[in-house]
C-alpha cells in the first residue's frame, strides 16, 4: 500500500514535469514545417564548429533546401570513419559537444554499430517521452495510480568502453531522463536497476520475475519486443490477471513482426490496454503514440530531431527528386525515414520505412511497416542481407545457400544449403556478432539455427517459387537472406539413410503429389470458396448449404483475429480447389484463464474425392501450421448428420494418418426456434430493456465475468463490437440487458448475419421430399430468414432472468419478421430450460476439443466447467 502511494504521487510530479514539453510538441503539431525549422537551425547553429560541420558548411546554411543541397545522405558506412575518429577519444567530430556514450546496434556489412550519445541527443529523447507520457496519463489516468515496469537497455549486458575510453551503453534506464525524473523513477519502478545488472540473462529474467511478482500495485509496463513480456510471464507462478489487478497500460511493438505476438499478449492480460509505441529506434525517436488519435498511427515527433522522407523510388544520389519535408508528405504514401539529431546523424538513412495514416492537426501519423529491403527481423534482431553474405561466405562456400527464418514451433533461422556441410552451432556462433541476435538468442526469443540439407535441384526450386509469387525469372537475384519463411515445402530434403525407410515421417511439400496440392487460399480464391461450400451442403434428412457471399473471407473474421483457410487443388484440372478446412485463432477461457484457443471448422470435400487420402494429407499441412505456436489446444464441432466425421475423425480411426486426437466434451443442442406472434413479456426481478453504446464496458464486464465460469466461452474486448470489428454487422444496440439495482446482470444479442453468411436449404431427403410443406419447412433453395441468439450471460445462470431475456428477444424477432432464432446451449447448461417455452427444430451437434501431441497435457487439463460456443460462428 505505502509502495502504491508512494509511486502515484511521483507519477503525479512526473507528469507535472512533463506538462511543458507537451505543450510545446502540442503547438508544434500546429505547424510541423516551422518547428521542423527551428529545430534544424538550432542544430546547425551549434554544432557548424565541428569537423562535420566545417566539411559541409554549416555555418552557411539558411534554410532546410540549403542543408539538402549540402549535406550528402549518409548510412552508416558513409559515417563509420567519422565515428571510429569519435570511438578512439577524439573530441568535435560530428558535434562540437562531448560524446557521453555509445549505444551498440545491429549492422548492415558490419556486426555492430556504434551509435554516439550527447547530451542534446539525450534532450532530444527526453522531449519525446514527455509529450507521450503526458499525454498517456491524461487519457488512461489509472497507468499512474501505482507502480511501474519499464525495460529500456537490453537485459544482463556487460558494461564496456571503446578504445578512447568511452561508455558503451547507459548504465540504468535512469540515465535517459533528467535527476529530477530520475529521483521519481526511484519510486515508481518495480524491479530495482541491479536486476537489469545480473551476471546472466537467465538470471537477470529470474530477478525480474521475482520482483514483479511482489509489486501488487503495477499499472503500467513499457517493455520493446511483446514476446519478452510473455517470457517473463512464463517465469510466474500465478496468473497475471490475478496478480496485476491494477495494471492498465502495456506498451510494446505493435506494428509490422510485431503485430503477430499481440494476440498471447492480450490473452494473457485481458483487462488491460496494448498500447504500440510507435518507431524508437537506438537513433532516435520517429514517432510516439497518441491516444486522440486512435488506432490511426502515431504522431511524427517534431520536437526531437529533423526529419525528412525517401519515396520508395526517389534517388538519394541528388540527382533526382528531393526527398519530402514533414509537412509535405501524404495520406497512403510510404516513406523511407532520414534523420537529423543531436548526436550528430546527419541525413541519416534509418533503414525504416513508414506509412502515412493520417494527420493530427498538420502533423503526420505513421504507422511502421518494417525495415527497407534486406533485413529480417523476427523479433527485434534485425539480420542484414549484407551481414549474412559474409557469413555464408565464410561458414559455406556452395553452390546454394540461403538464410531464412523460420515459424514452425519456436522462431529459429534456418540455412538451406546444397553441396556443403555446416553444423548449427557453427552457424549461430558467427550470428551472434550481431549483438541484436546473440540478446534474442539468449533470451530463448530465437531458437539455435537449424540446417536443411538440399538433395539437388536448389536454385531451380528457388526460381520456381519467386515465380509463384510474379517474379520475373530474369530479374530474380540470388539471395544470402530472404525474408520469406517456408521454403521447406519447396526444396528436397537430403536425408540420413537410416532416417529414411518404412514409417519414415517426410514433411509435406506443396508439390509432394503429382495430381494434388494443399497450401493456404489467398485473396484469388474467394469465388471458388464459394463455389465449393454451395456445392457441398451438409445433413441428409435436411440438405443445408452454409454459404458466404458474397464475399468468402468478409465471414471469416468472426471466427477469430487469426485465420487461415487450408485448401485442396486438383492440378489436373486446373488447380480446381475441392476441398477446404478452416484454422482460427481467438482469445477464450480455457479453466477460467483467457488464453488463444484455436477453431477447426468448414471441413468440406468434393463428393468425387471422398473416400481417398486427401483427408489425412490435409491434416499433415495443418500440423505443419500449428507448428507456429499459436494455441495448444483447439475446438471444433461435428454436425449430428455428419456420421462420416463422427465415425472417422471424431472416431479416431484415422489416427495412425496424423490426425490430431478428438475428446468428445458433450452435446451441443443448437435448436432454431420458431418465430411466430408476438408473446407477453416474462417478469422477473429485473429490467429488461435495450442497450446503448454507454452500456459497453458493463456489458464487457458481464460476459467476461460469467464466460470465465464456462469452458471455452469467448474472451471478450471493446474493439471487438465497434464498427469494422470482428463481430460484423453486431450493435451494441443488437443487445437487450437485464439491470438489477441499476447494474447489468445478464445479457443476450440478435445477431442478423444474413448480409454476409446465408444458410441455404439444398433439399431434403426421401421421407421429407413430398411433406416438408406440411410441416412449415422452407422451399428448397430458400435461404433461412434468421438471426442468432449470441453473446448470453446470465449471472449465477439464473434461468427465469434468462428466459426472460430471450422472451425479449424472440419478440425483437418477430418486429424484424425473422423466421427462425438460432441458439446454442452445451446440454449440461442449465439454461436450456428456457428453450421449453418454444416450438424448435432439434439440431444436435457434438463438441470435441482436438490436440496435437504439443497439446495433450492441457487436454487432459480440462476441468468440468460447462462449455460454451458461439452459435453464430460456428
Amino acid at each position: 500500500m505505502l509502495e502504491r502511494a508512494a509511486a502515484t504521487i511521483a507519477n503525479g510530479a512526473w507528469a507535472a514535469r512533463c506538462l511543458p514539453a507537451a505543450a510545446a510538441f502540442r503547438r508544434a503539431l500546429r505547424d510541423p514545417e516551422a518547428a521542423q525549422a527551428r529545430l534544424l537551425a538550432r542544430l546547425l547553429r551549434a554544432n557548424s564548429g565541428s569537423d562535420y560541420g566545417r566539411r559541409h558548411g554549416f555555418a552557411g546554411i539558411r534554410s532546410a533546401r540549403d542543408f539538402q543541397d549540402a549535406v550528402p545522405i549518409a548510412g552508416y558506412d558513409d559515417l563509420e570513419p567519422w565515428i571510429a575518429r569519435a570511438l578512439g577519444g577524439e573530441p568535435r567530430v560530428l558535434t562540437e559537444e562531448p560524446v557521453l556514450l555509445f549505444e551498440k546496434t545491429s549492422g548492415s556489412s558490419a556486426p555492430a554499430k556504434y551509435i554516439p550519445y550527447t547530451a542534446a541527443l539525450l534532450r532530444e529523447f527526453r522531449r519525446a517521452v514527455r509529450a507521450w507520457m503526458a499525454d498517456l496519463f491524461a487519457h488512461a489516468p489509472g497507468a499512474a495510480a501505482g507502480q511501474a515496469y519499464w525495460t529500456i537497455t537490453p537485459a544482463g549486458r556487460a558494461p564496456e568502453r571503446s578504445s578512447g575510453g568511452i561508455p558503451i551503453g547507459l548504465a540504468s534506464d535512469r540515465g535517459y531522463f533528467d535527476p529530477l525524473e530520475s529521483f521519481l523513477l526511484r519510486r515508481i519502478l518495480a524491479v530495482p536497476e541491479r536486476a537489469a545488472a545480473a551476471a546472466s540473462v537467465d538470471e537477470c529474467l529470474q530477478a525480474t520475475a521475482e520482483h514483479l511478482a511482489r509489486c501488487r500495485s503495477l499499472a503500467l509496463i513499457s517493455v520493446w519486443n511483446p514476446s519478452f513480456l510473455t517470457l517473463l510471464c512464463e517465469r510466474l507462478a500465478e496468473d497475471p490477471v490475478r496478480l496485476w489487478p491494477r495494471l492498465r497500460v502495456i506498451s510494446c511493438w505493435a506494428d509490422a513482426h510485431a503485430r503477430g505476438a499481440l494476440p498471447a499478449l492480450r490473452a494473457l492480460f485481458p483487462h488491460a490496454e496494448i498500447q504500440g509505441k510507435g518507431l524508437l529506434a537506438t537513433e532516435g525517436v520517429v514517432s510516439i503514440p497518441l491516444a486522440g488519435a486512435g488506432a490511426a498511427g502515431c504522431a511524427l515527433a517534431v520536437t526531437s530531431h529533423f526529419f525528412e522522407f525517401l519515396e520508395p523510388d526517389g534517388n538519394d544520389s541528388g540527382g533526382g527528386a528531393r526527398p519530402r519535408l514533414a509537412h509535405e508528405l501524404e495520406t497512403g504514401k510510404e516513406y523511407s525515414v532520414l534523420l537529423t539529431t543531436g548526436g550528430g546523424l546527419w541525413r541519416y538513412r534509418l533503414g525504416d520505412r513508414v506509412r502515412v495514416t493520417g494527420f493530427i492537426r498538420r502533423t503526420p501519423l505513421l504507422e511502421f511497416l518494417g525495415r527497407d529491403d534486406g533485413v529480417s527481423d523476427l523479433c527485434g534482431e534485425k539480420l542484414h542481407a549484407a551481414f549474412a553474405g559474409r557469413v555464408l561466405a565464410e561458414l559455406c562456400p556452395a553452390p546454394f545457400a540461403m538464410l531464412a527464418p523460420s515459424r514452425n514451433g519456436r522462431d529459429r533461422y534456418t540455412l538451406y544449403v546444397e553441396g556443403a556441410h555446416v553444423t548449427s552451432g557453427a552457424l549461430d556462433a558467427k550470428l551472434r556478432a550481431n549483438p541484436h541476435y546473440d540478446y534474442a538468442r539468449n533470451l530463448g526469443q530465437l531458437a539455435e539455427p537449424a540446417i536443411f540439407r538440399i538433395r539437388h535441384g536448389a536454385q531451380a526450386a528457388y526460381l520456381r517459387r519467386l515465380a509463384s509469387l510474379g517474379q520475373r525469372i530474369g530479374g530474380v537475384k540470388p539471395a544470402p537472406l530472404h525474408k520469406l519463411d517456408g521454403w521447406e515445402s519447396w526444396f528436397e530434403e537430403e536425408r540420413p539413410r537410416e532416417e529414411v525407410g518404412a514409417g519414415a515421417a517426410v514433411p509435406l511439400r506443396a508439390d509432394s503429389f503429382a495430381r494434388f496440392r494443399i497450401d493456404v487460399a489467398g485473396g484469388e480464391d474467394d469465388g471458388a470458396l464459394r463455389a465449393l461450400l454451395r456445392r457441398n451442403p451438409m445433413g441428409r434428412r435436411i440438405r443445408v448449404a452454409f454459404e458466404r457471399e458474397p464475399r468468402y473471407f468478409d465471414a471469416a473474421r468472426v471466427q477469430g483475429g487469426f485465420h487461415q483457410t487450408i485448401v485442396g487443388r486438383d492440378l489436373l484440372r486446373g488447380g480446381r480447389i475441392i476441398g477446404c478446412g478452416t484454422r482460427s485463432v481467438a482469445n477464450a477461457f480455457v479453466n477460467g484463464v483467457a488464453e488463444p484457443l484455436g477453431y477447426l471448422s468448414d471441413l468440406r470435400l468434393d463428393s468425387a474425392y471422398r473416400g481417398g487420402t486427401l483427408v489425412a494429407r490435409g491434416y499433415r499441412f495443418f500440423r505443419e501450421l500449428h507448428g507456429d505456436g499459436r494455441t495448444r489446444l483447439y475446438a471444433t464441432v461435428i454436425f449430428g448428420d455428419n456420421r462420416a466425421a463422427l465415425d472417422t475423425i471424431a472416431a479416431g480411426r484415422a489416427q495412425r494418418a496424423g490426425l490430431p486426437r478428438y475428446r468428445d466434451l458433450g452435446a451441443i443442442h443448437a435448436p432454431g426456434i420458431r418465430i411466430g406472434r408476438r408473446r407477453p413479456p416474462l417478469e422477473c426481478n429485473a429490467v429488461i430493456d435495450r442497450a446503448a453504446r454507454a452500456d459497453l464496458p458493463e456489458i464487457l464486464a458481464c460476459l467476461n465475468r460469467n464466460n470465465r465460469r464456462k469452458q471455452f466461452a469467448p474472451v471478450h474486448r471493446a474493439e471487438e463490437f465497434a464498427d469494422g470489428g470482428r463481430w460484423l454487422d453486431f450493435r451494441i444496440e443488437d443487445f437487450h440487458v437485464a439491470r438489477r439495482g441499476g447494474e447489468i446482470a445478464g445479457v443476450l444479442g440478435r445477431w442478423d448475419q444474413r448480409r454476409f453468411k446465408q444458410t441455404r436449404i439444398a433439399g431434403y431427403g426421401a421421407a421429407l421430399a413430398a411433406l416438408y410443406p406440411l410441416f412449415g419447412l422452407p422451399r428448397p433453395g430458400d435461404c433461412l430468414r434468421s438471426a442468432y441468439a449470441s453473446f448470453a450471460a446470465v449471472d449465477g445462470d439464473d434461468v427465469a432472468l434468462f428466459r426472460a431475456l430471450l422472451r425479449a428477444l424472440y419478440n425483437d424477432c418477430v418486429e424484424r419478421e425473422d423466421r427462425y432464432l438460432i441458439i446454442a446451449l452445451h446440454e449440461r447448461d442449465s439454461l436450456r430450460a428456457a428453450l421449453c417455452d418454444y416450438s424448435h427444430r432439434p439440431f444436435t451437434a457434438r463438441l470435441y476439443s482436438v490436440a496435437f501431441e504439443d497439446g495433450e497435457e492441457a487436454r487432459r487439463k480440462l476441468d468440468d466447467r460447462v462449455p460454451y460456443i458461439e452459435a453464430a460462428t460456428l
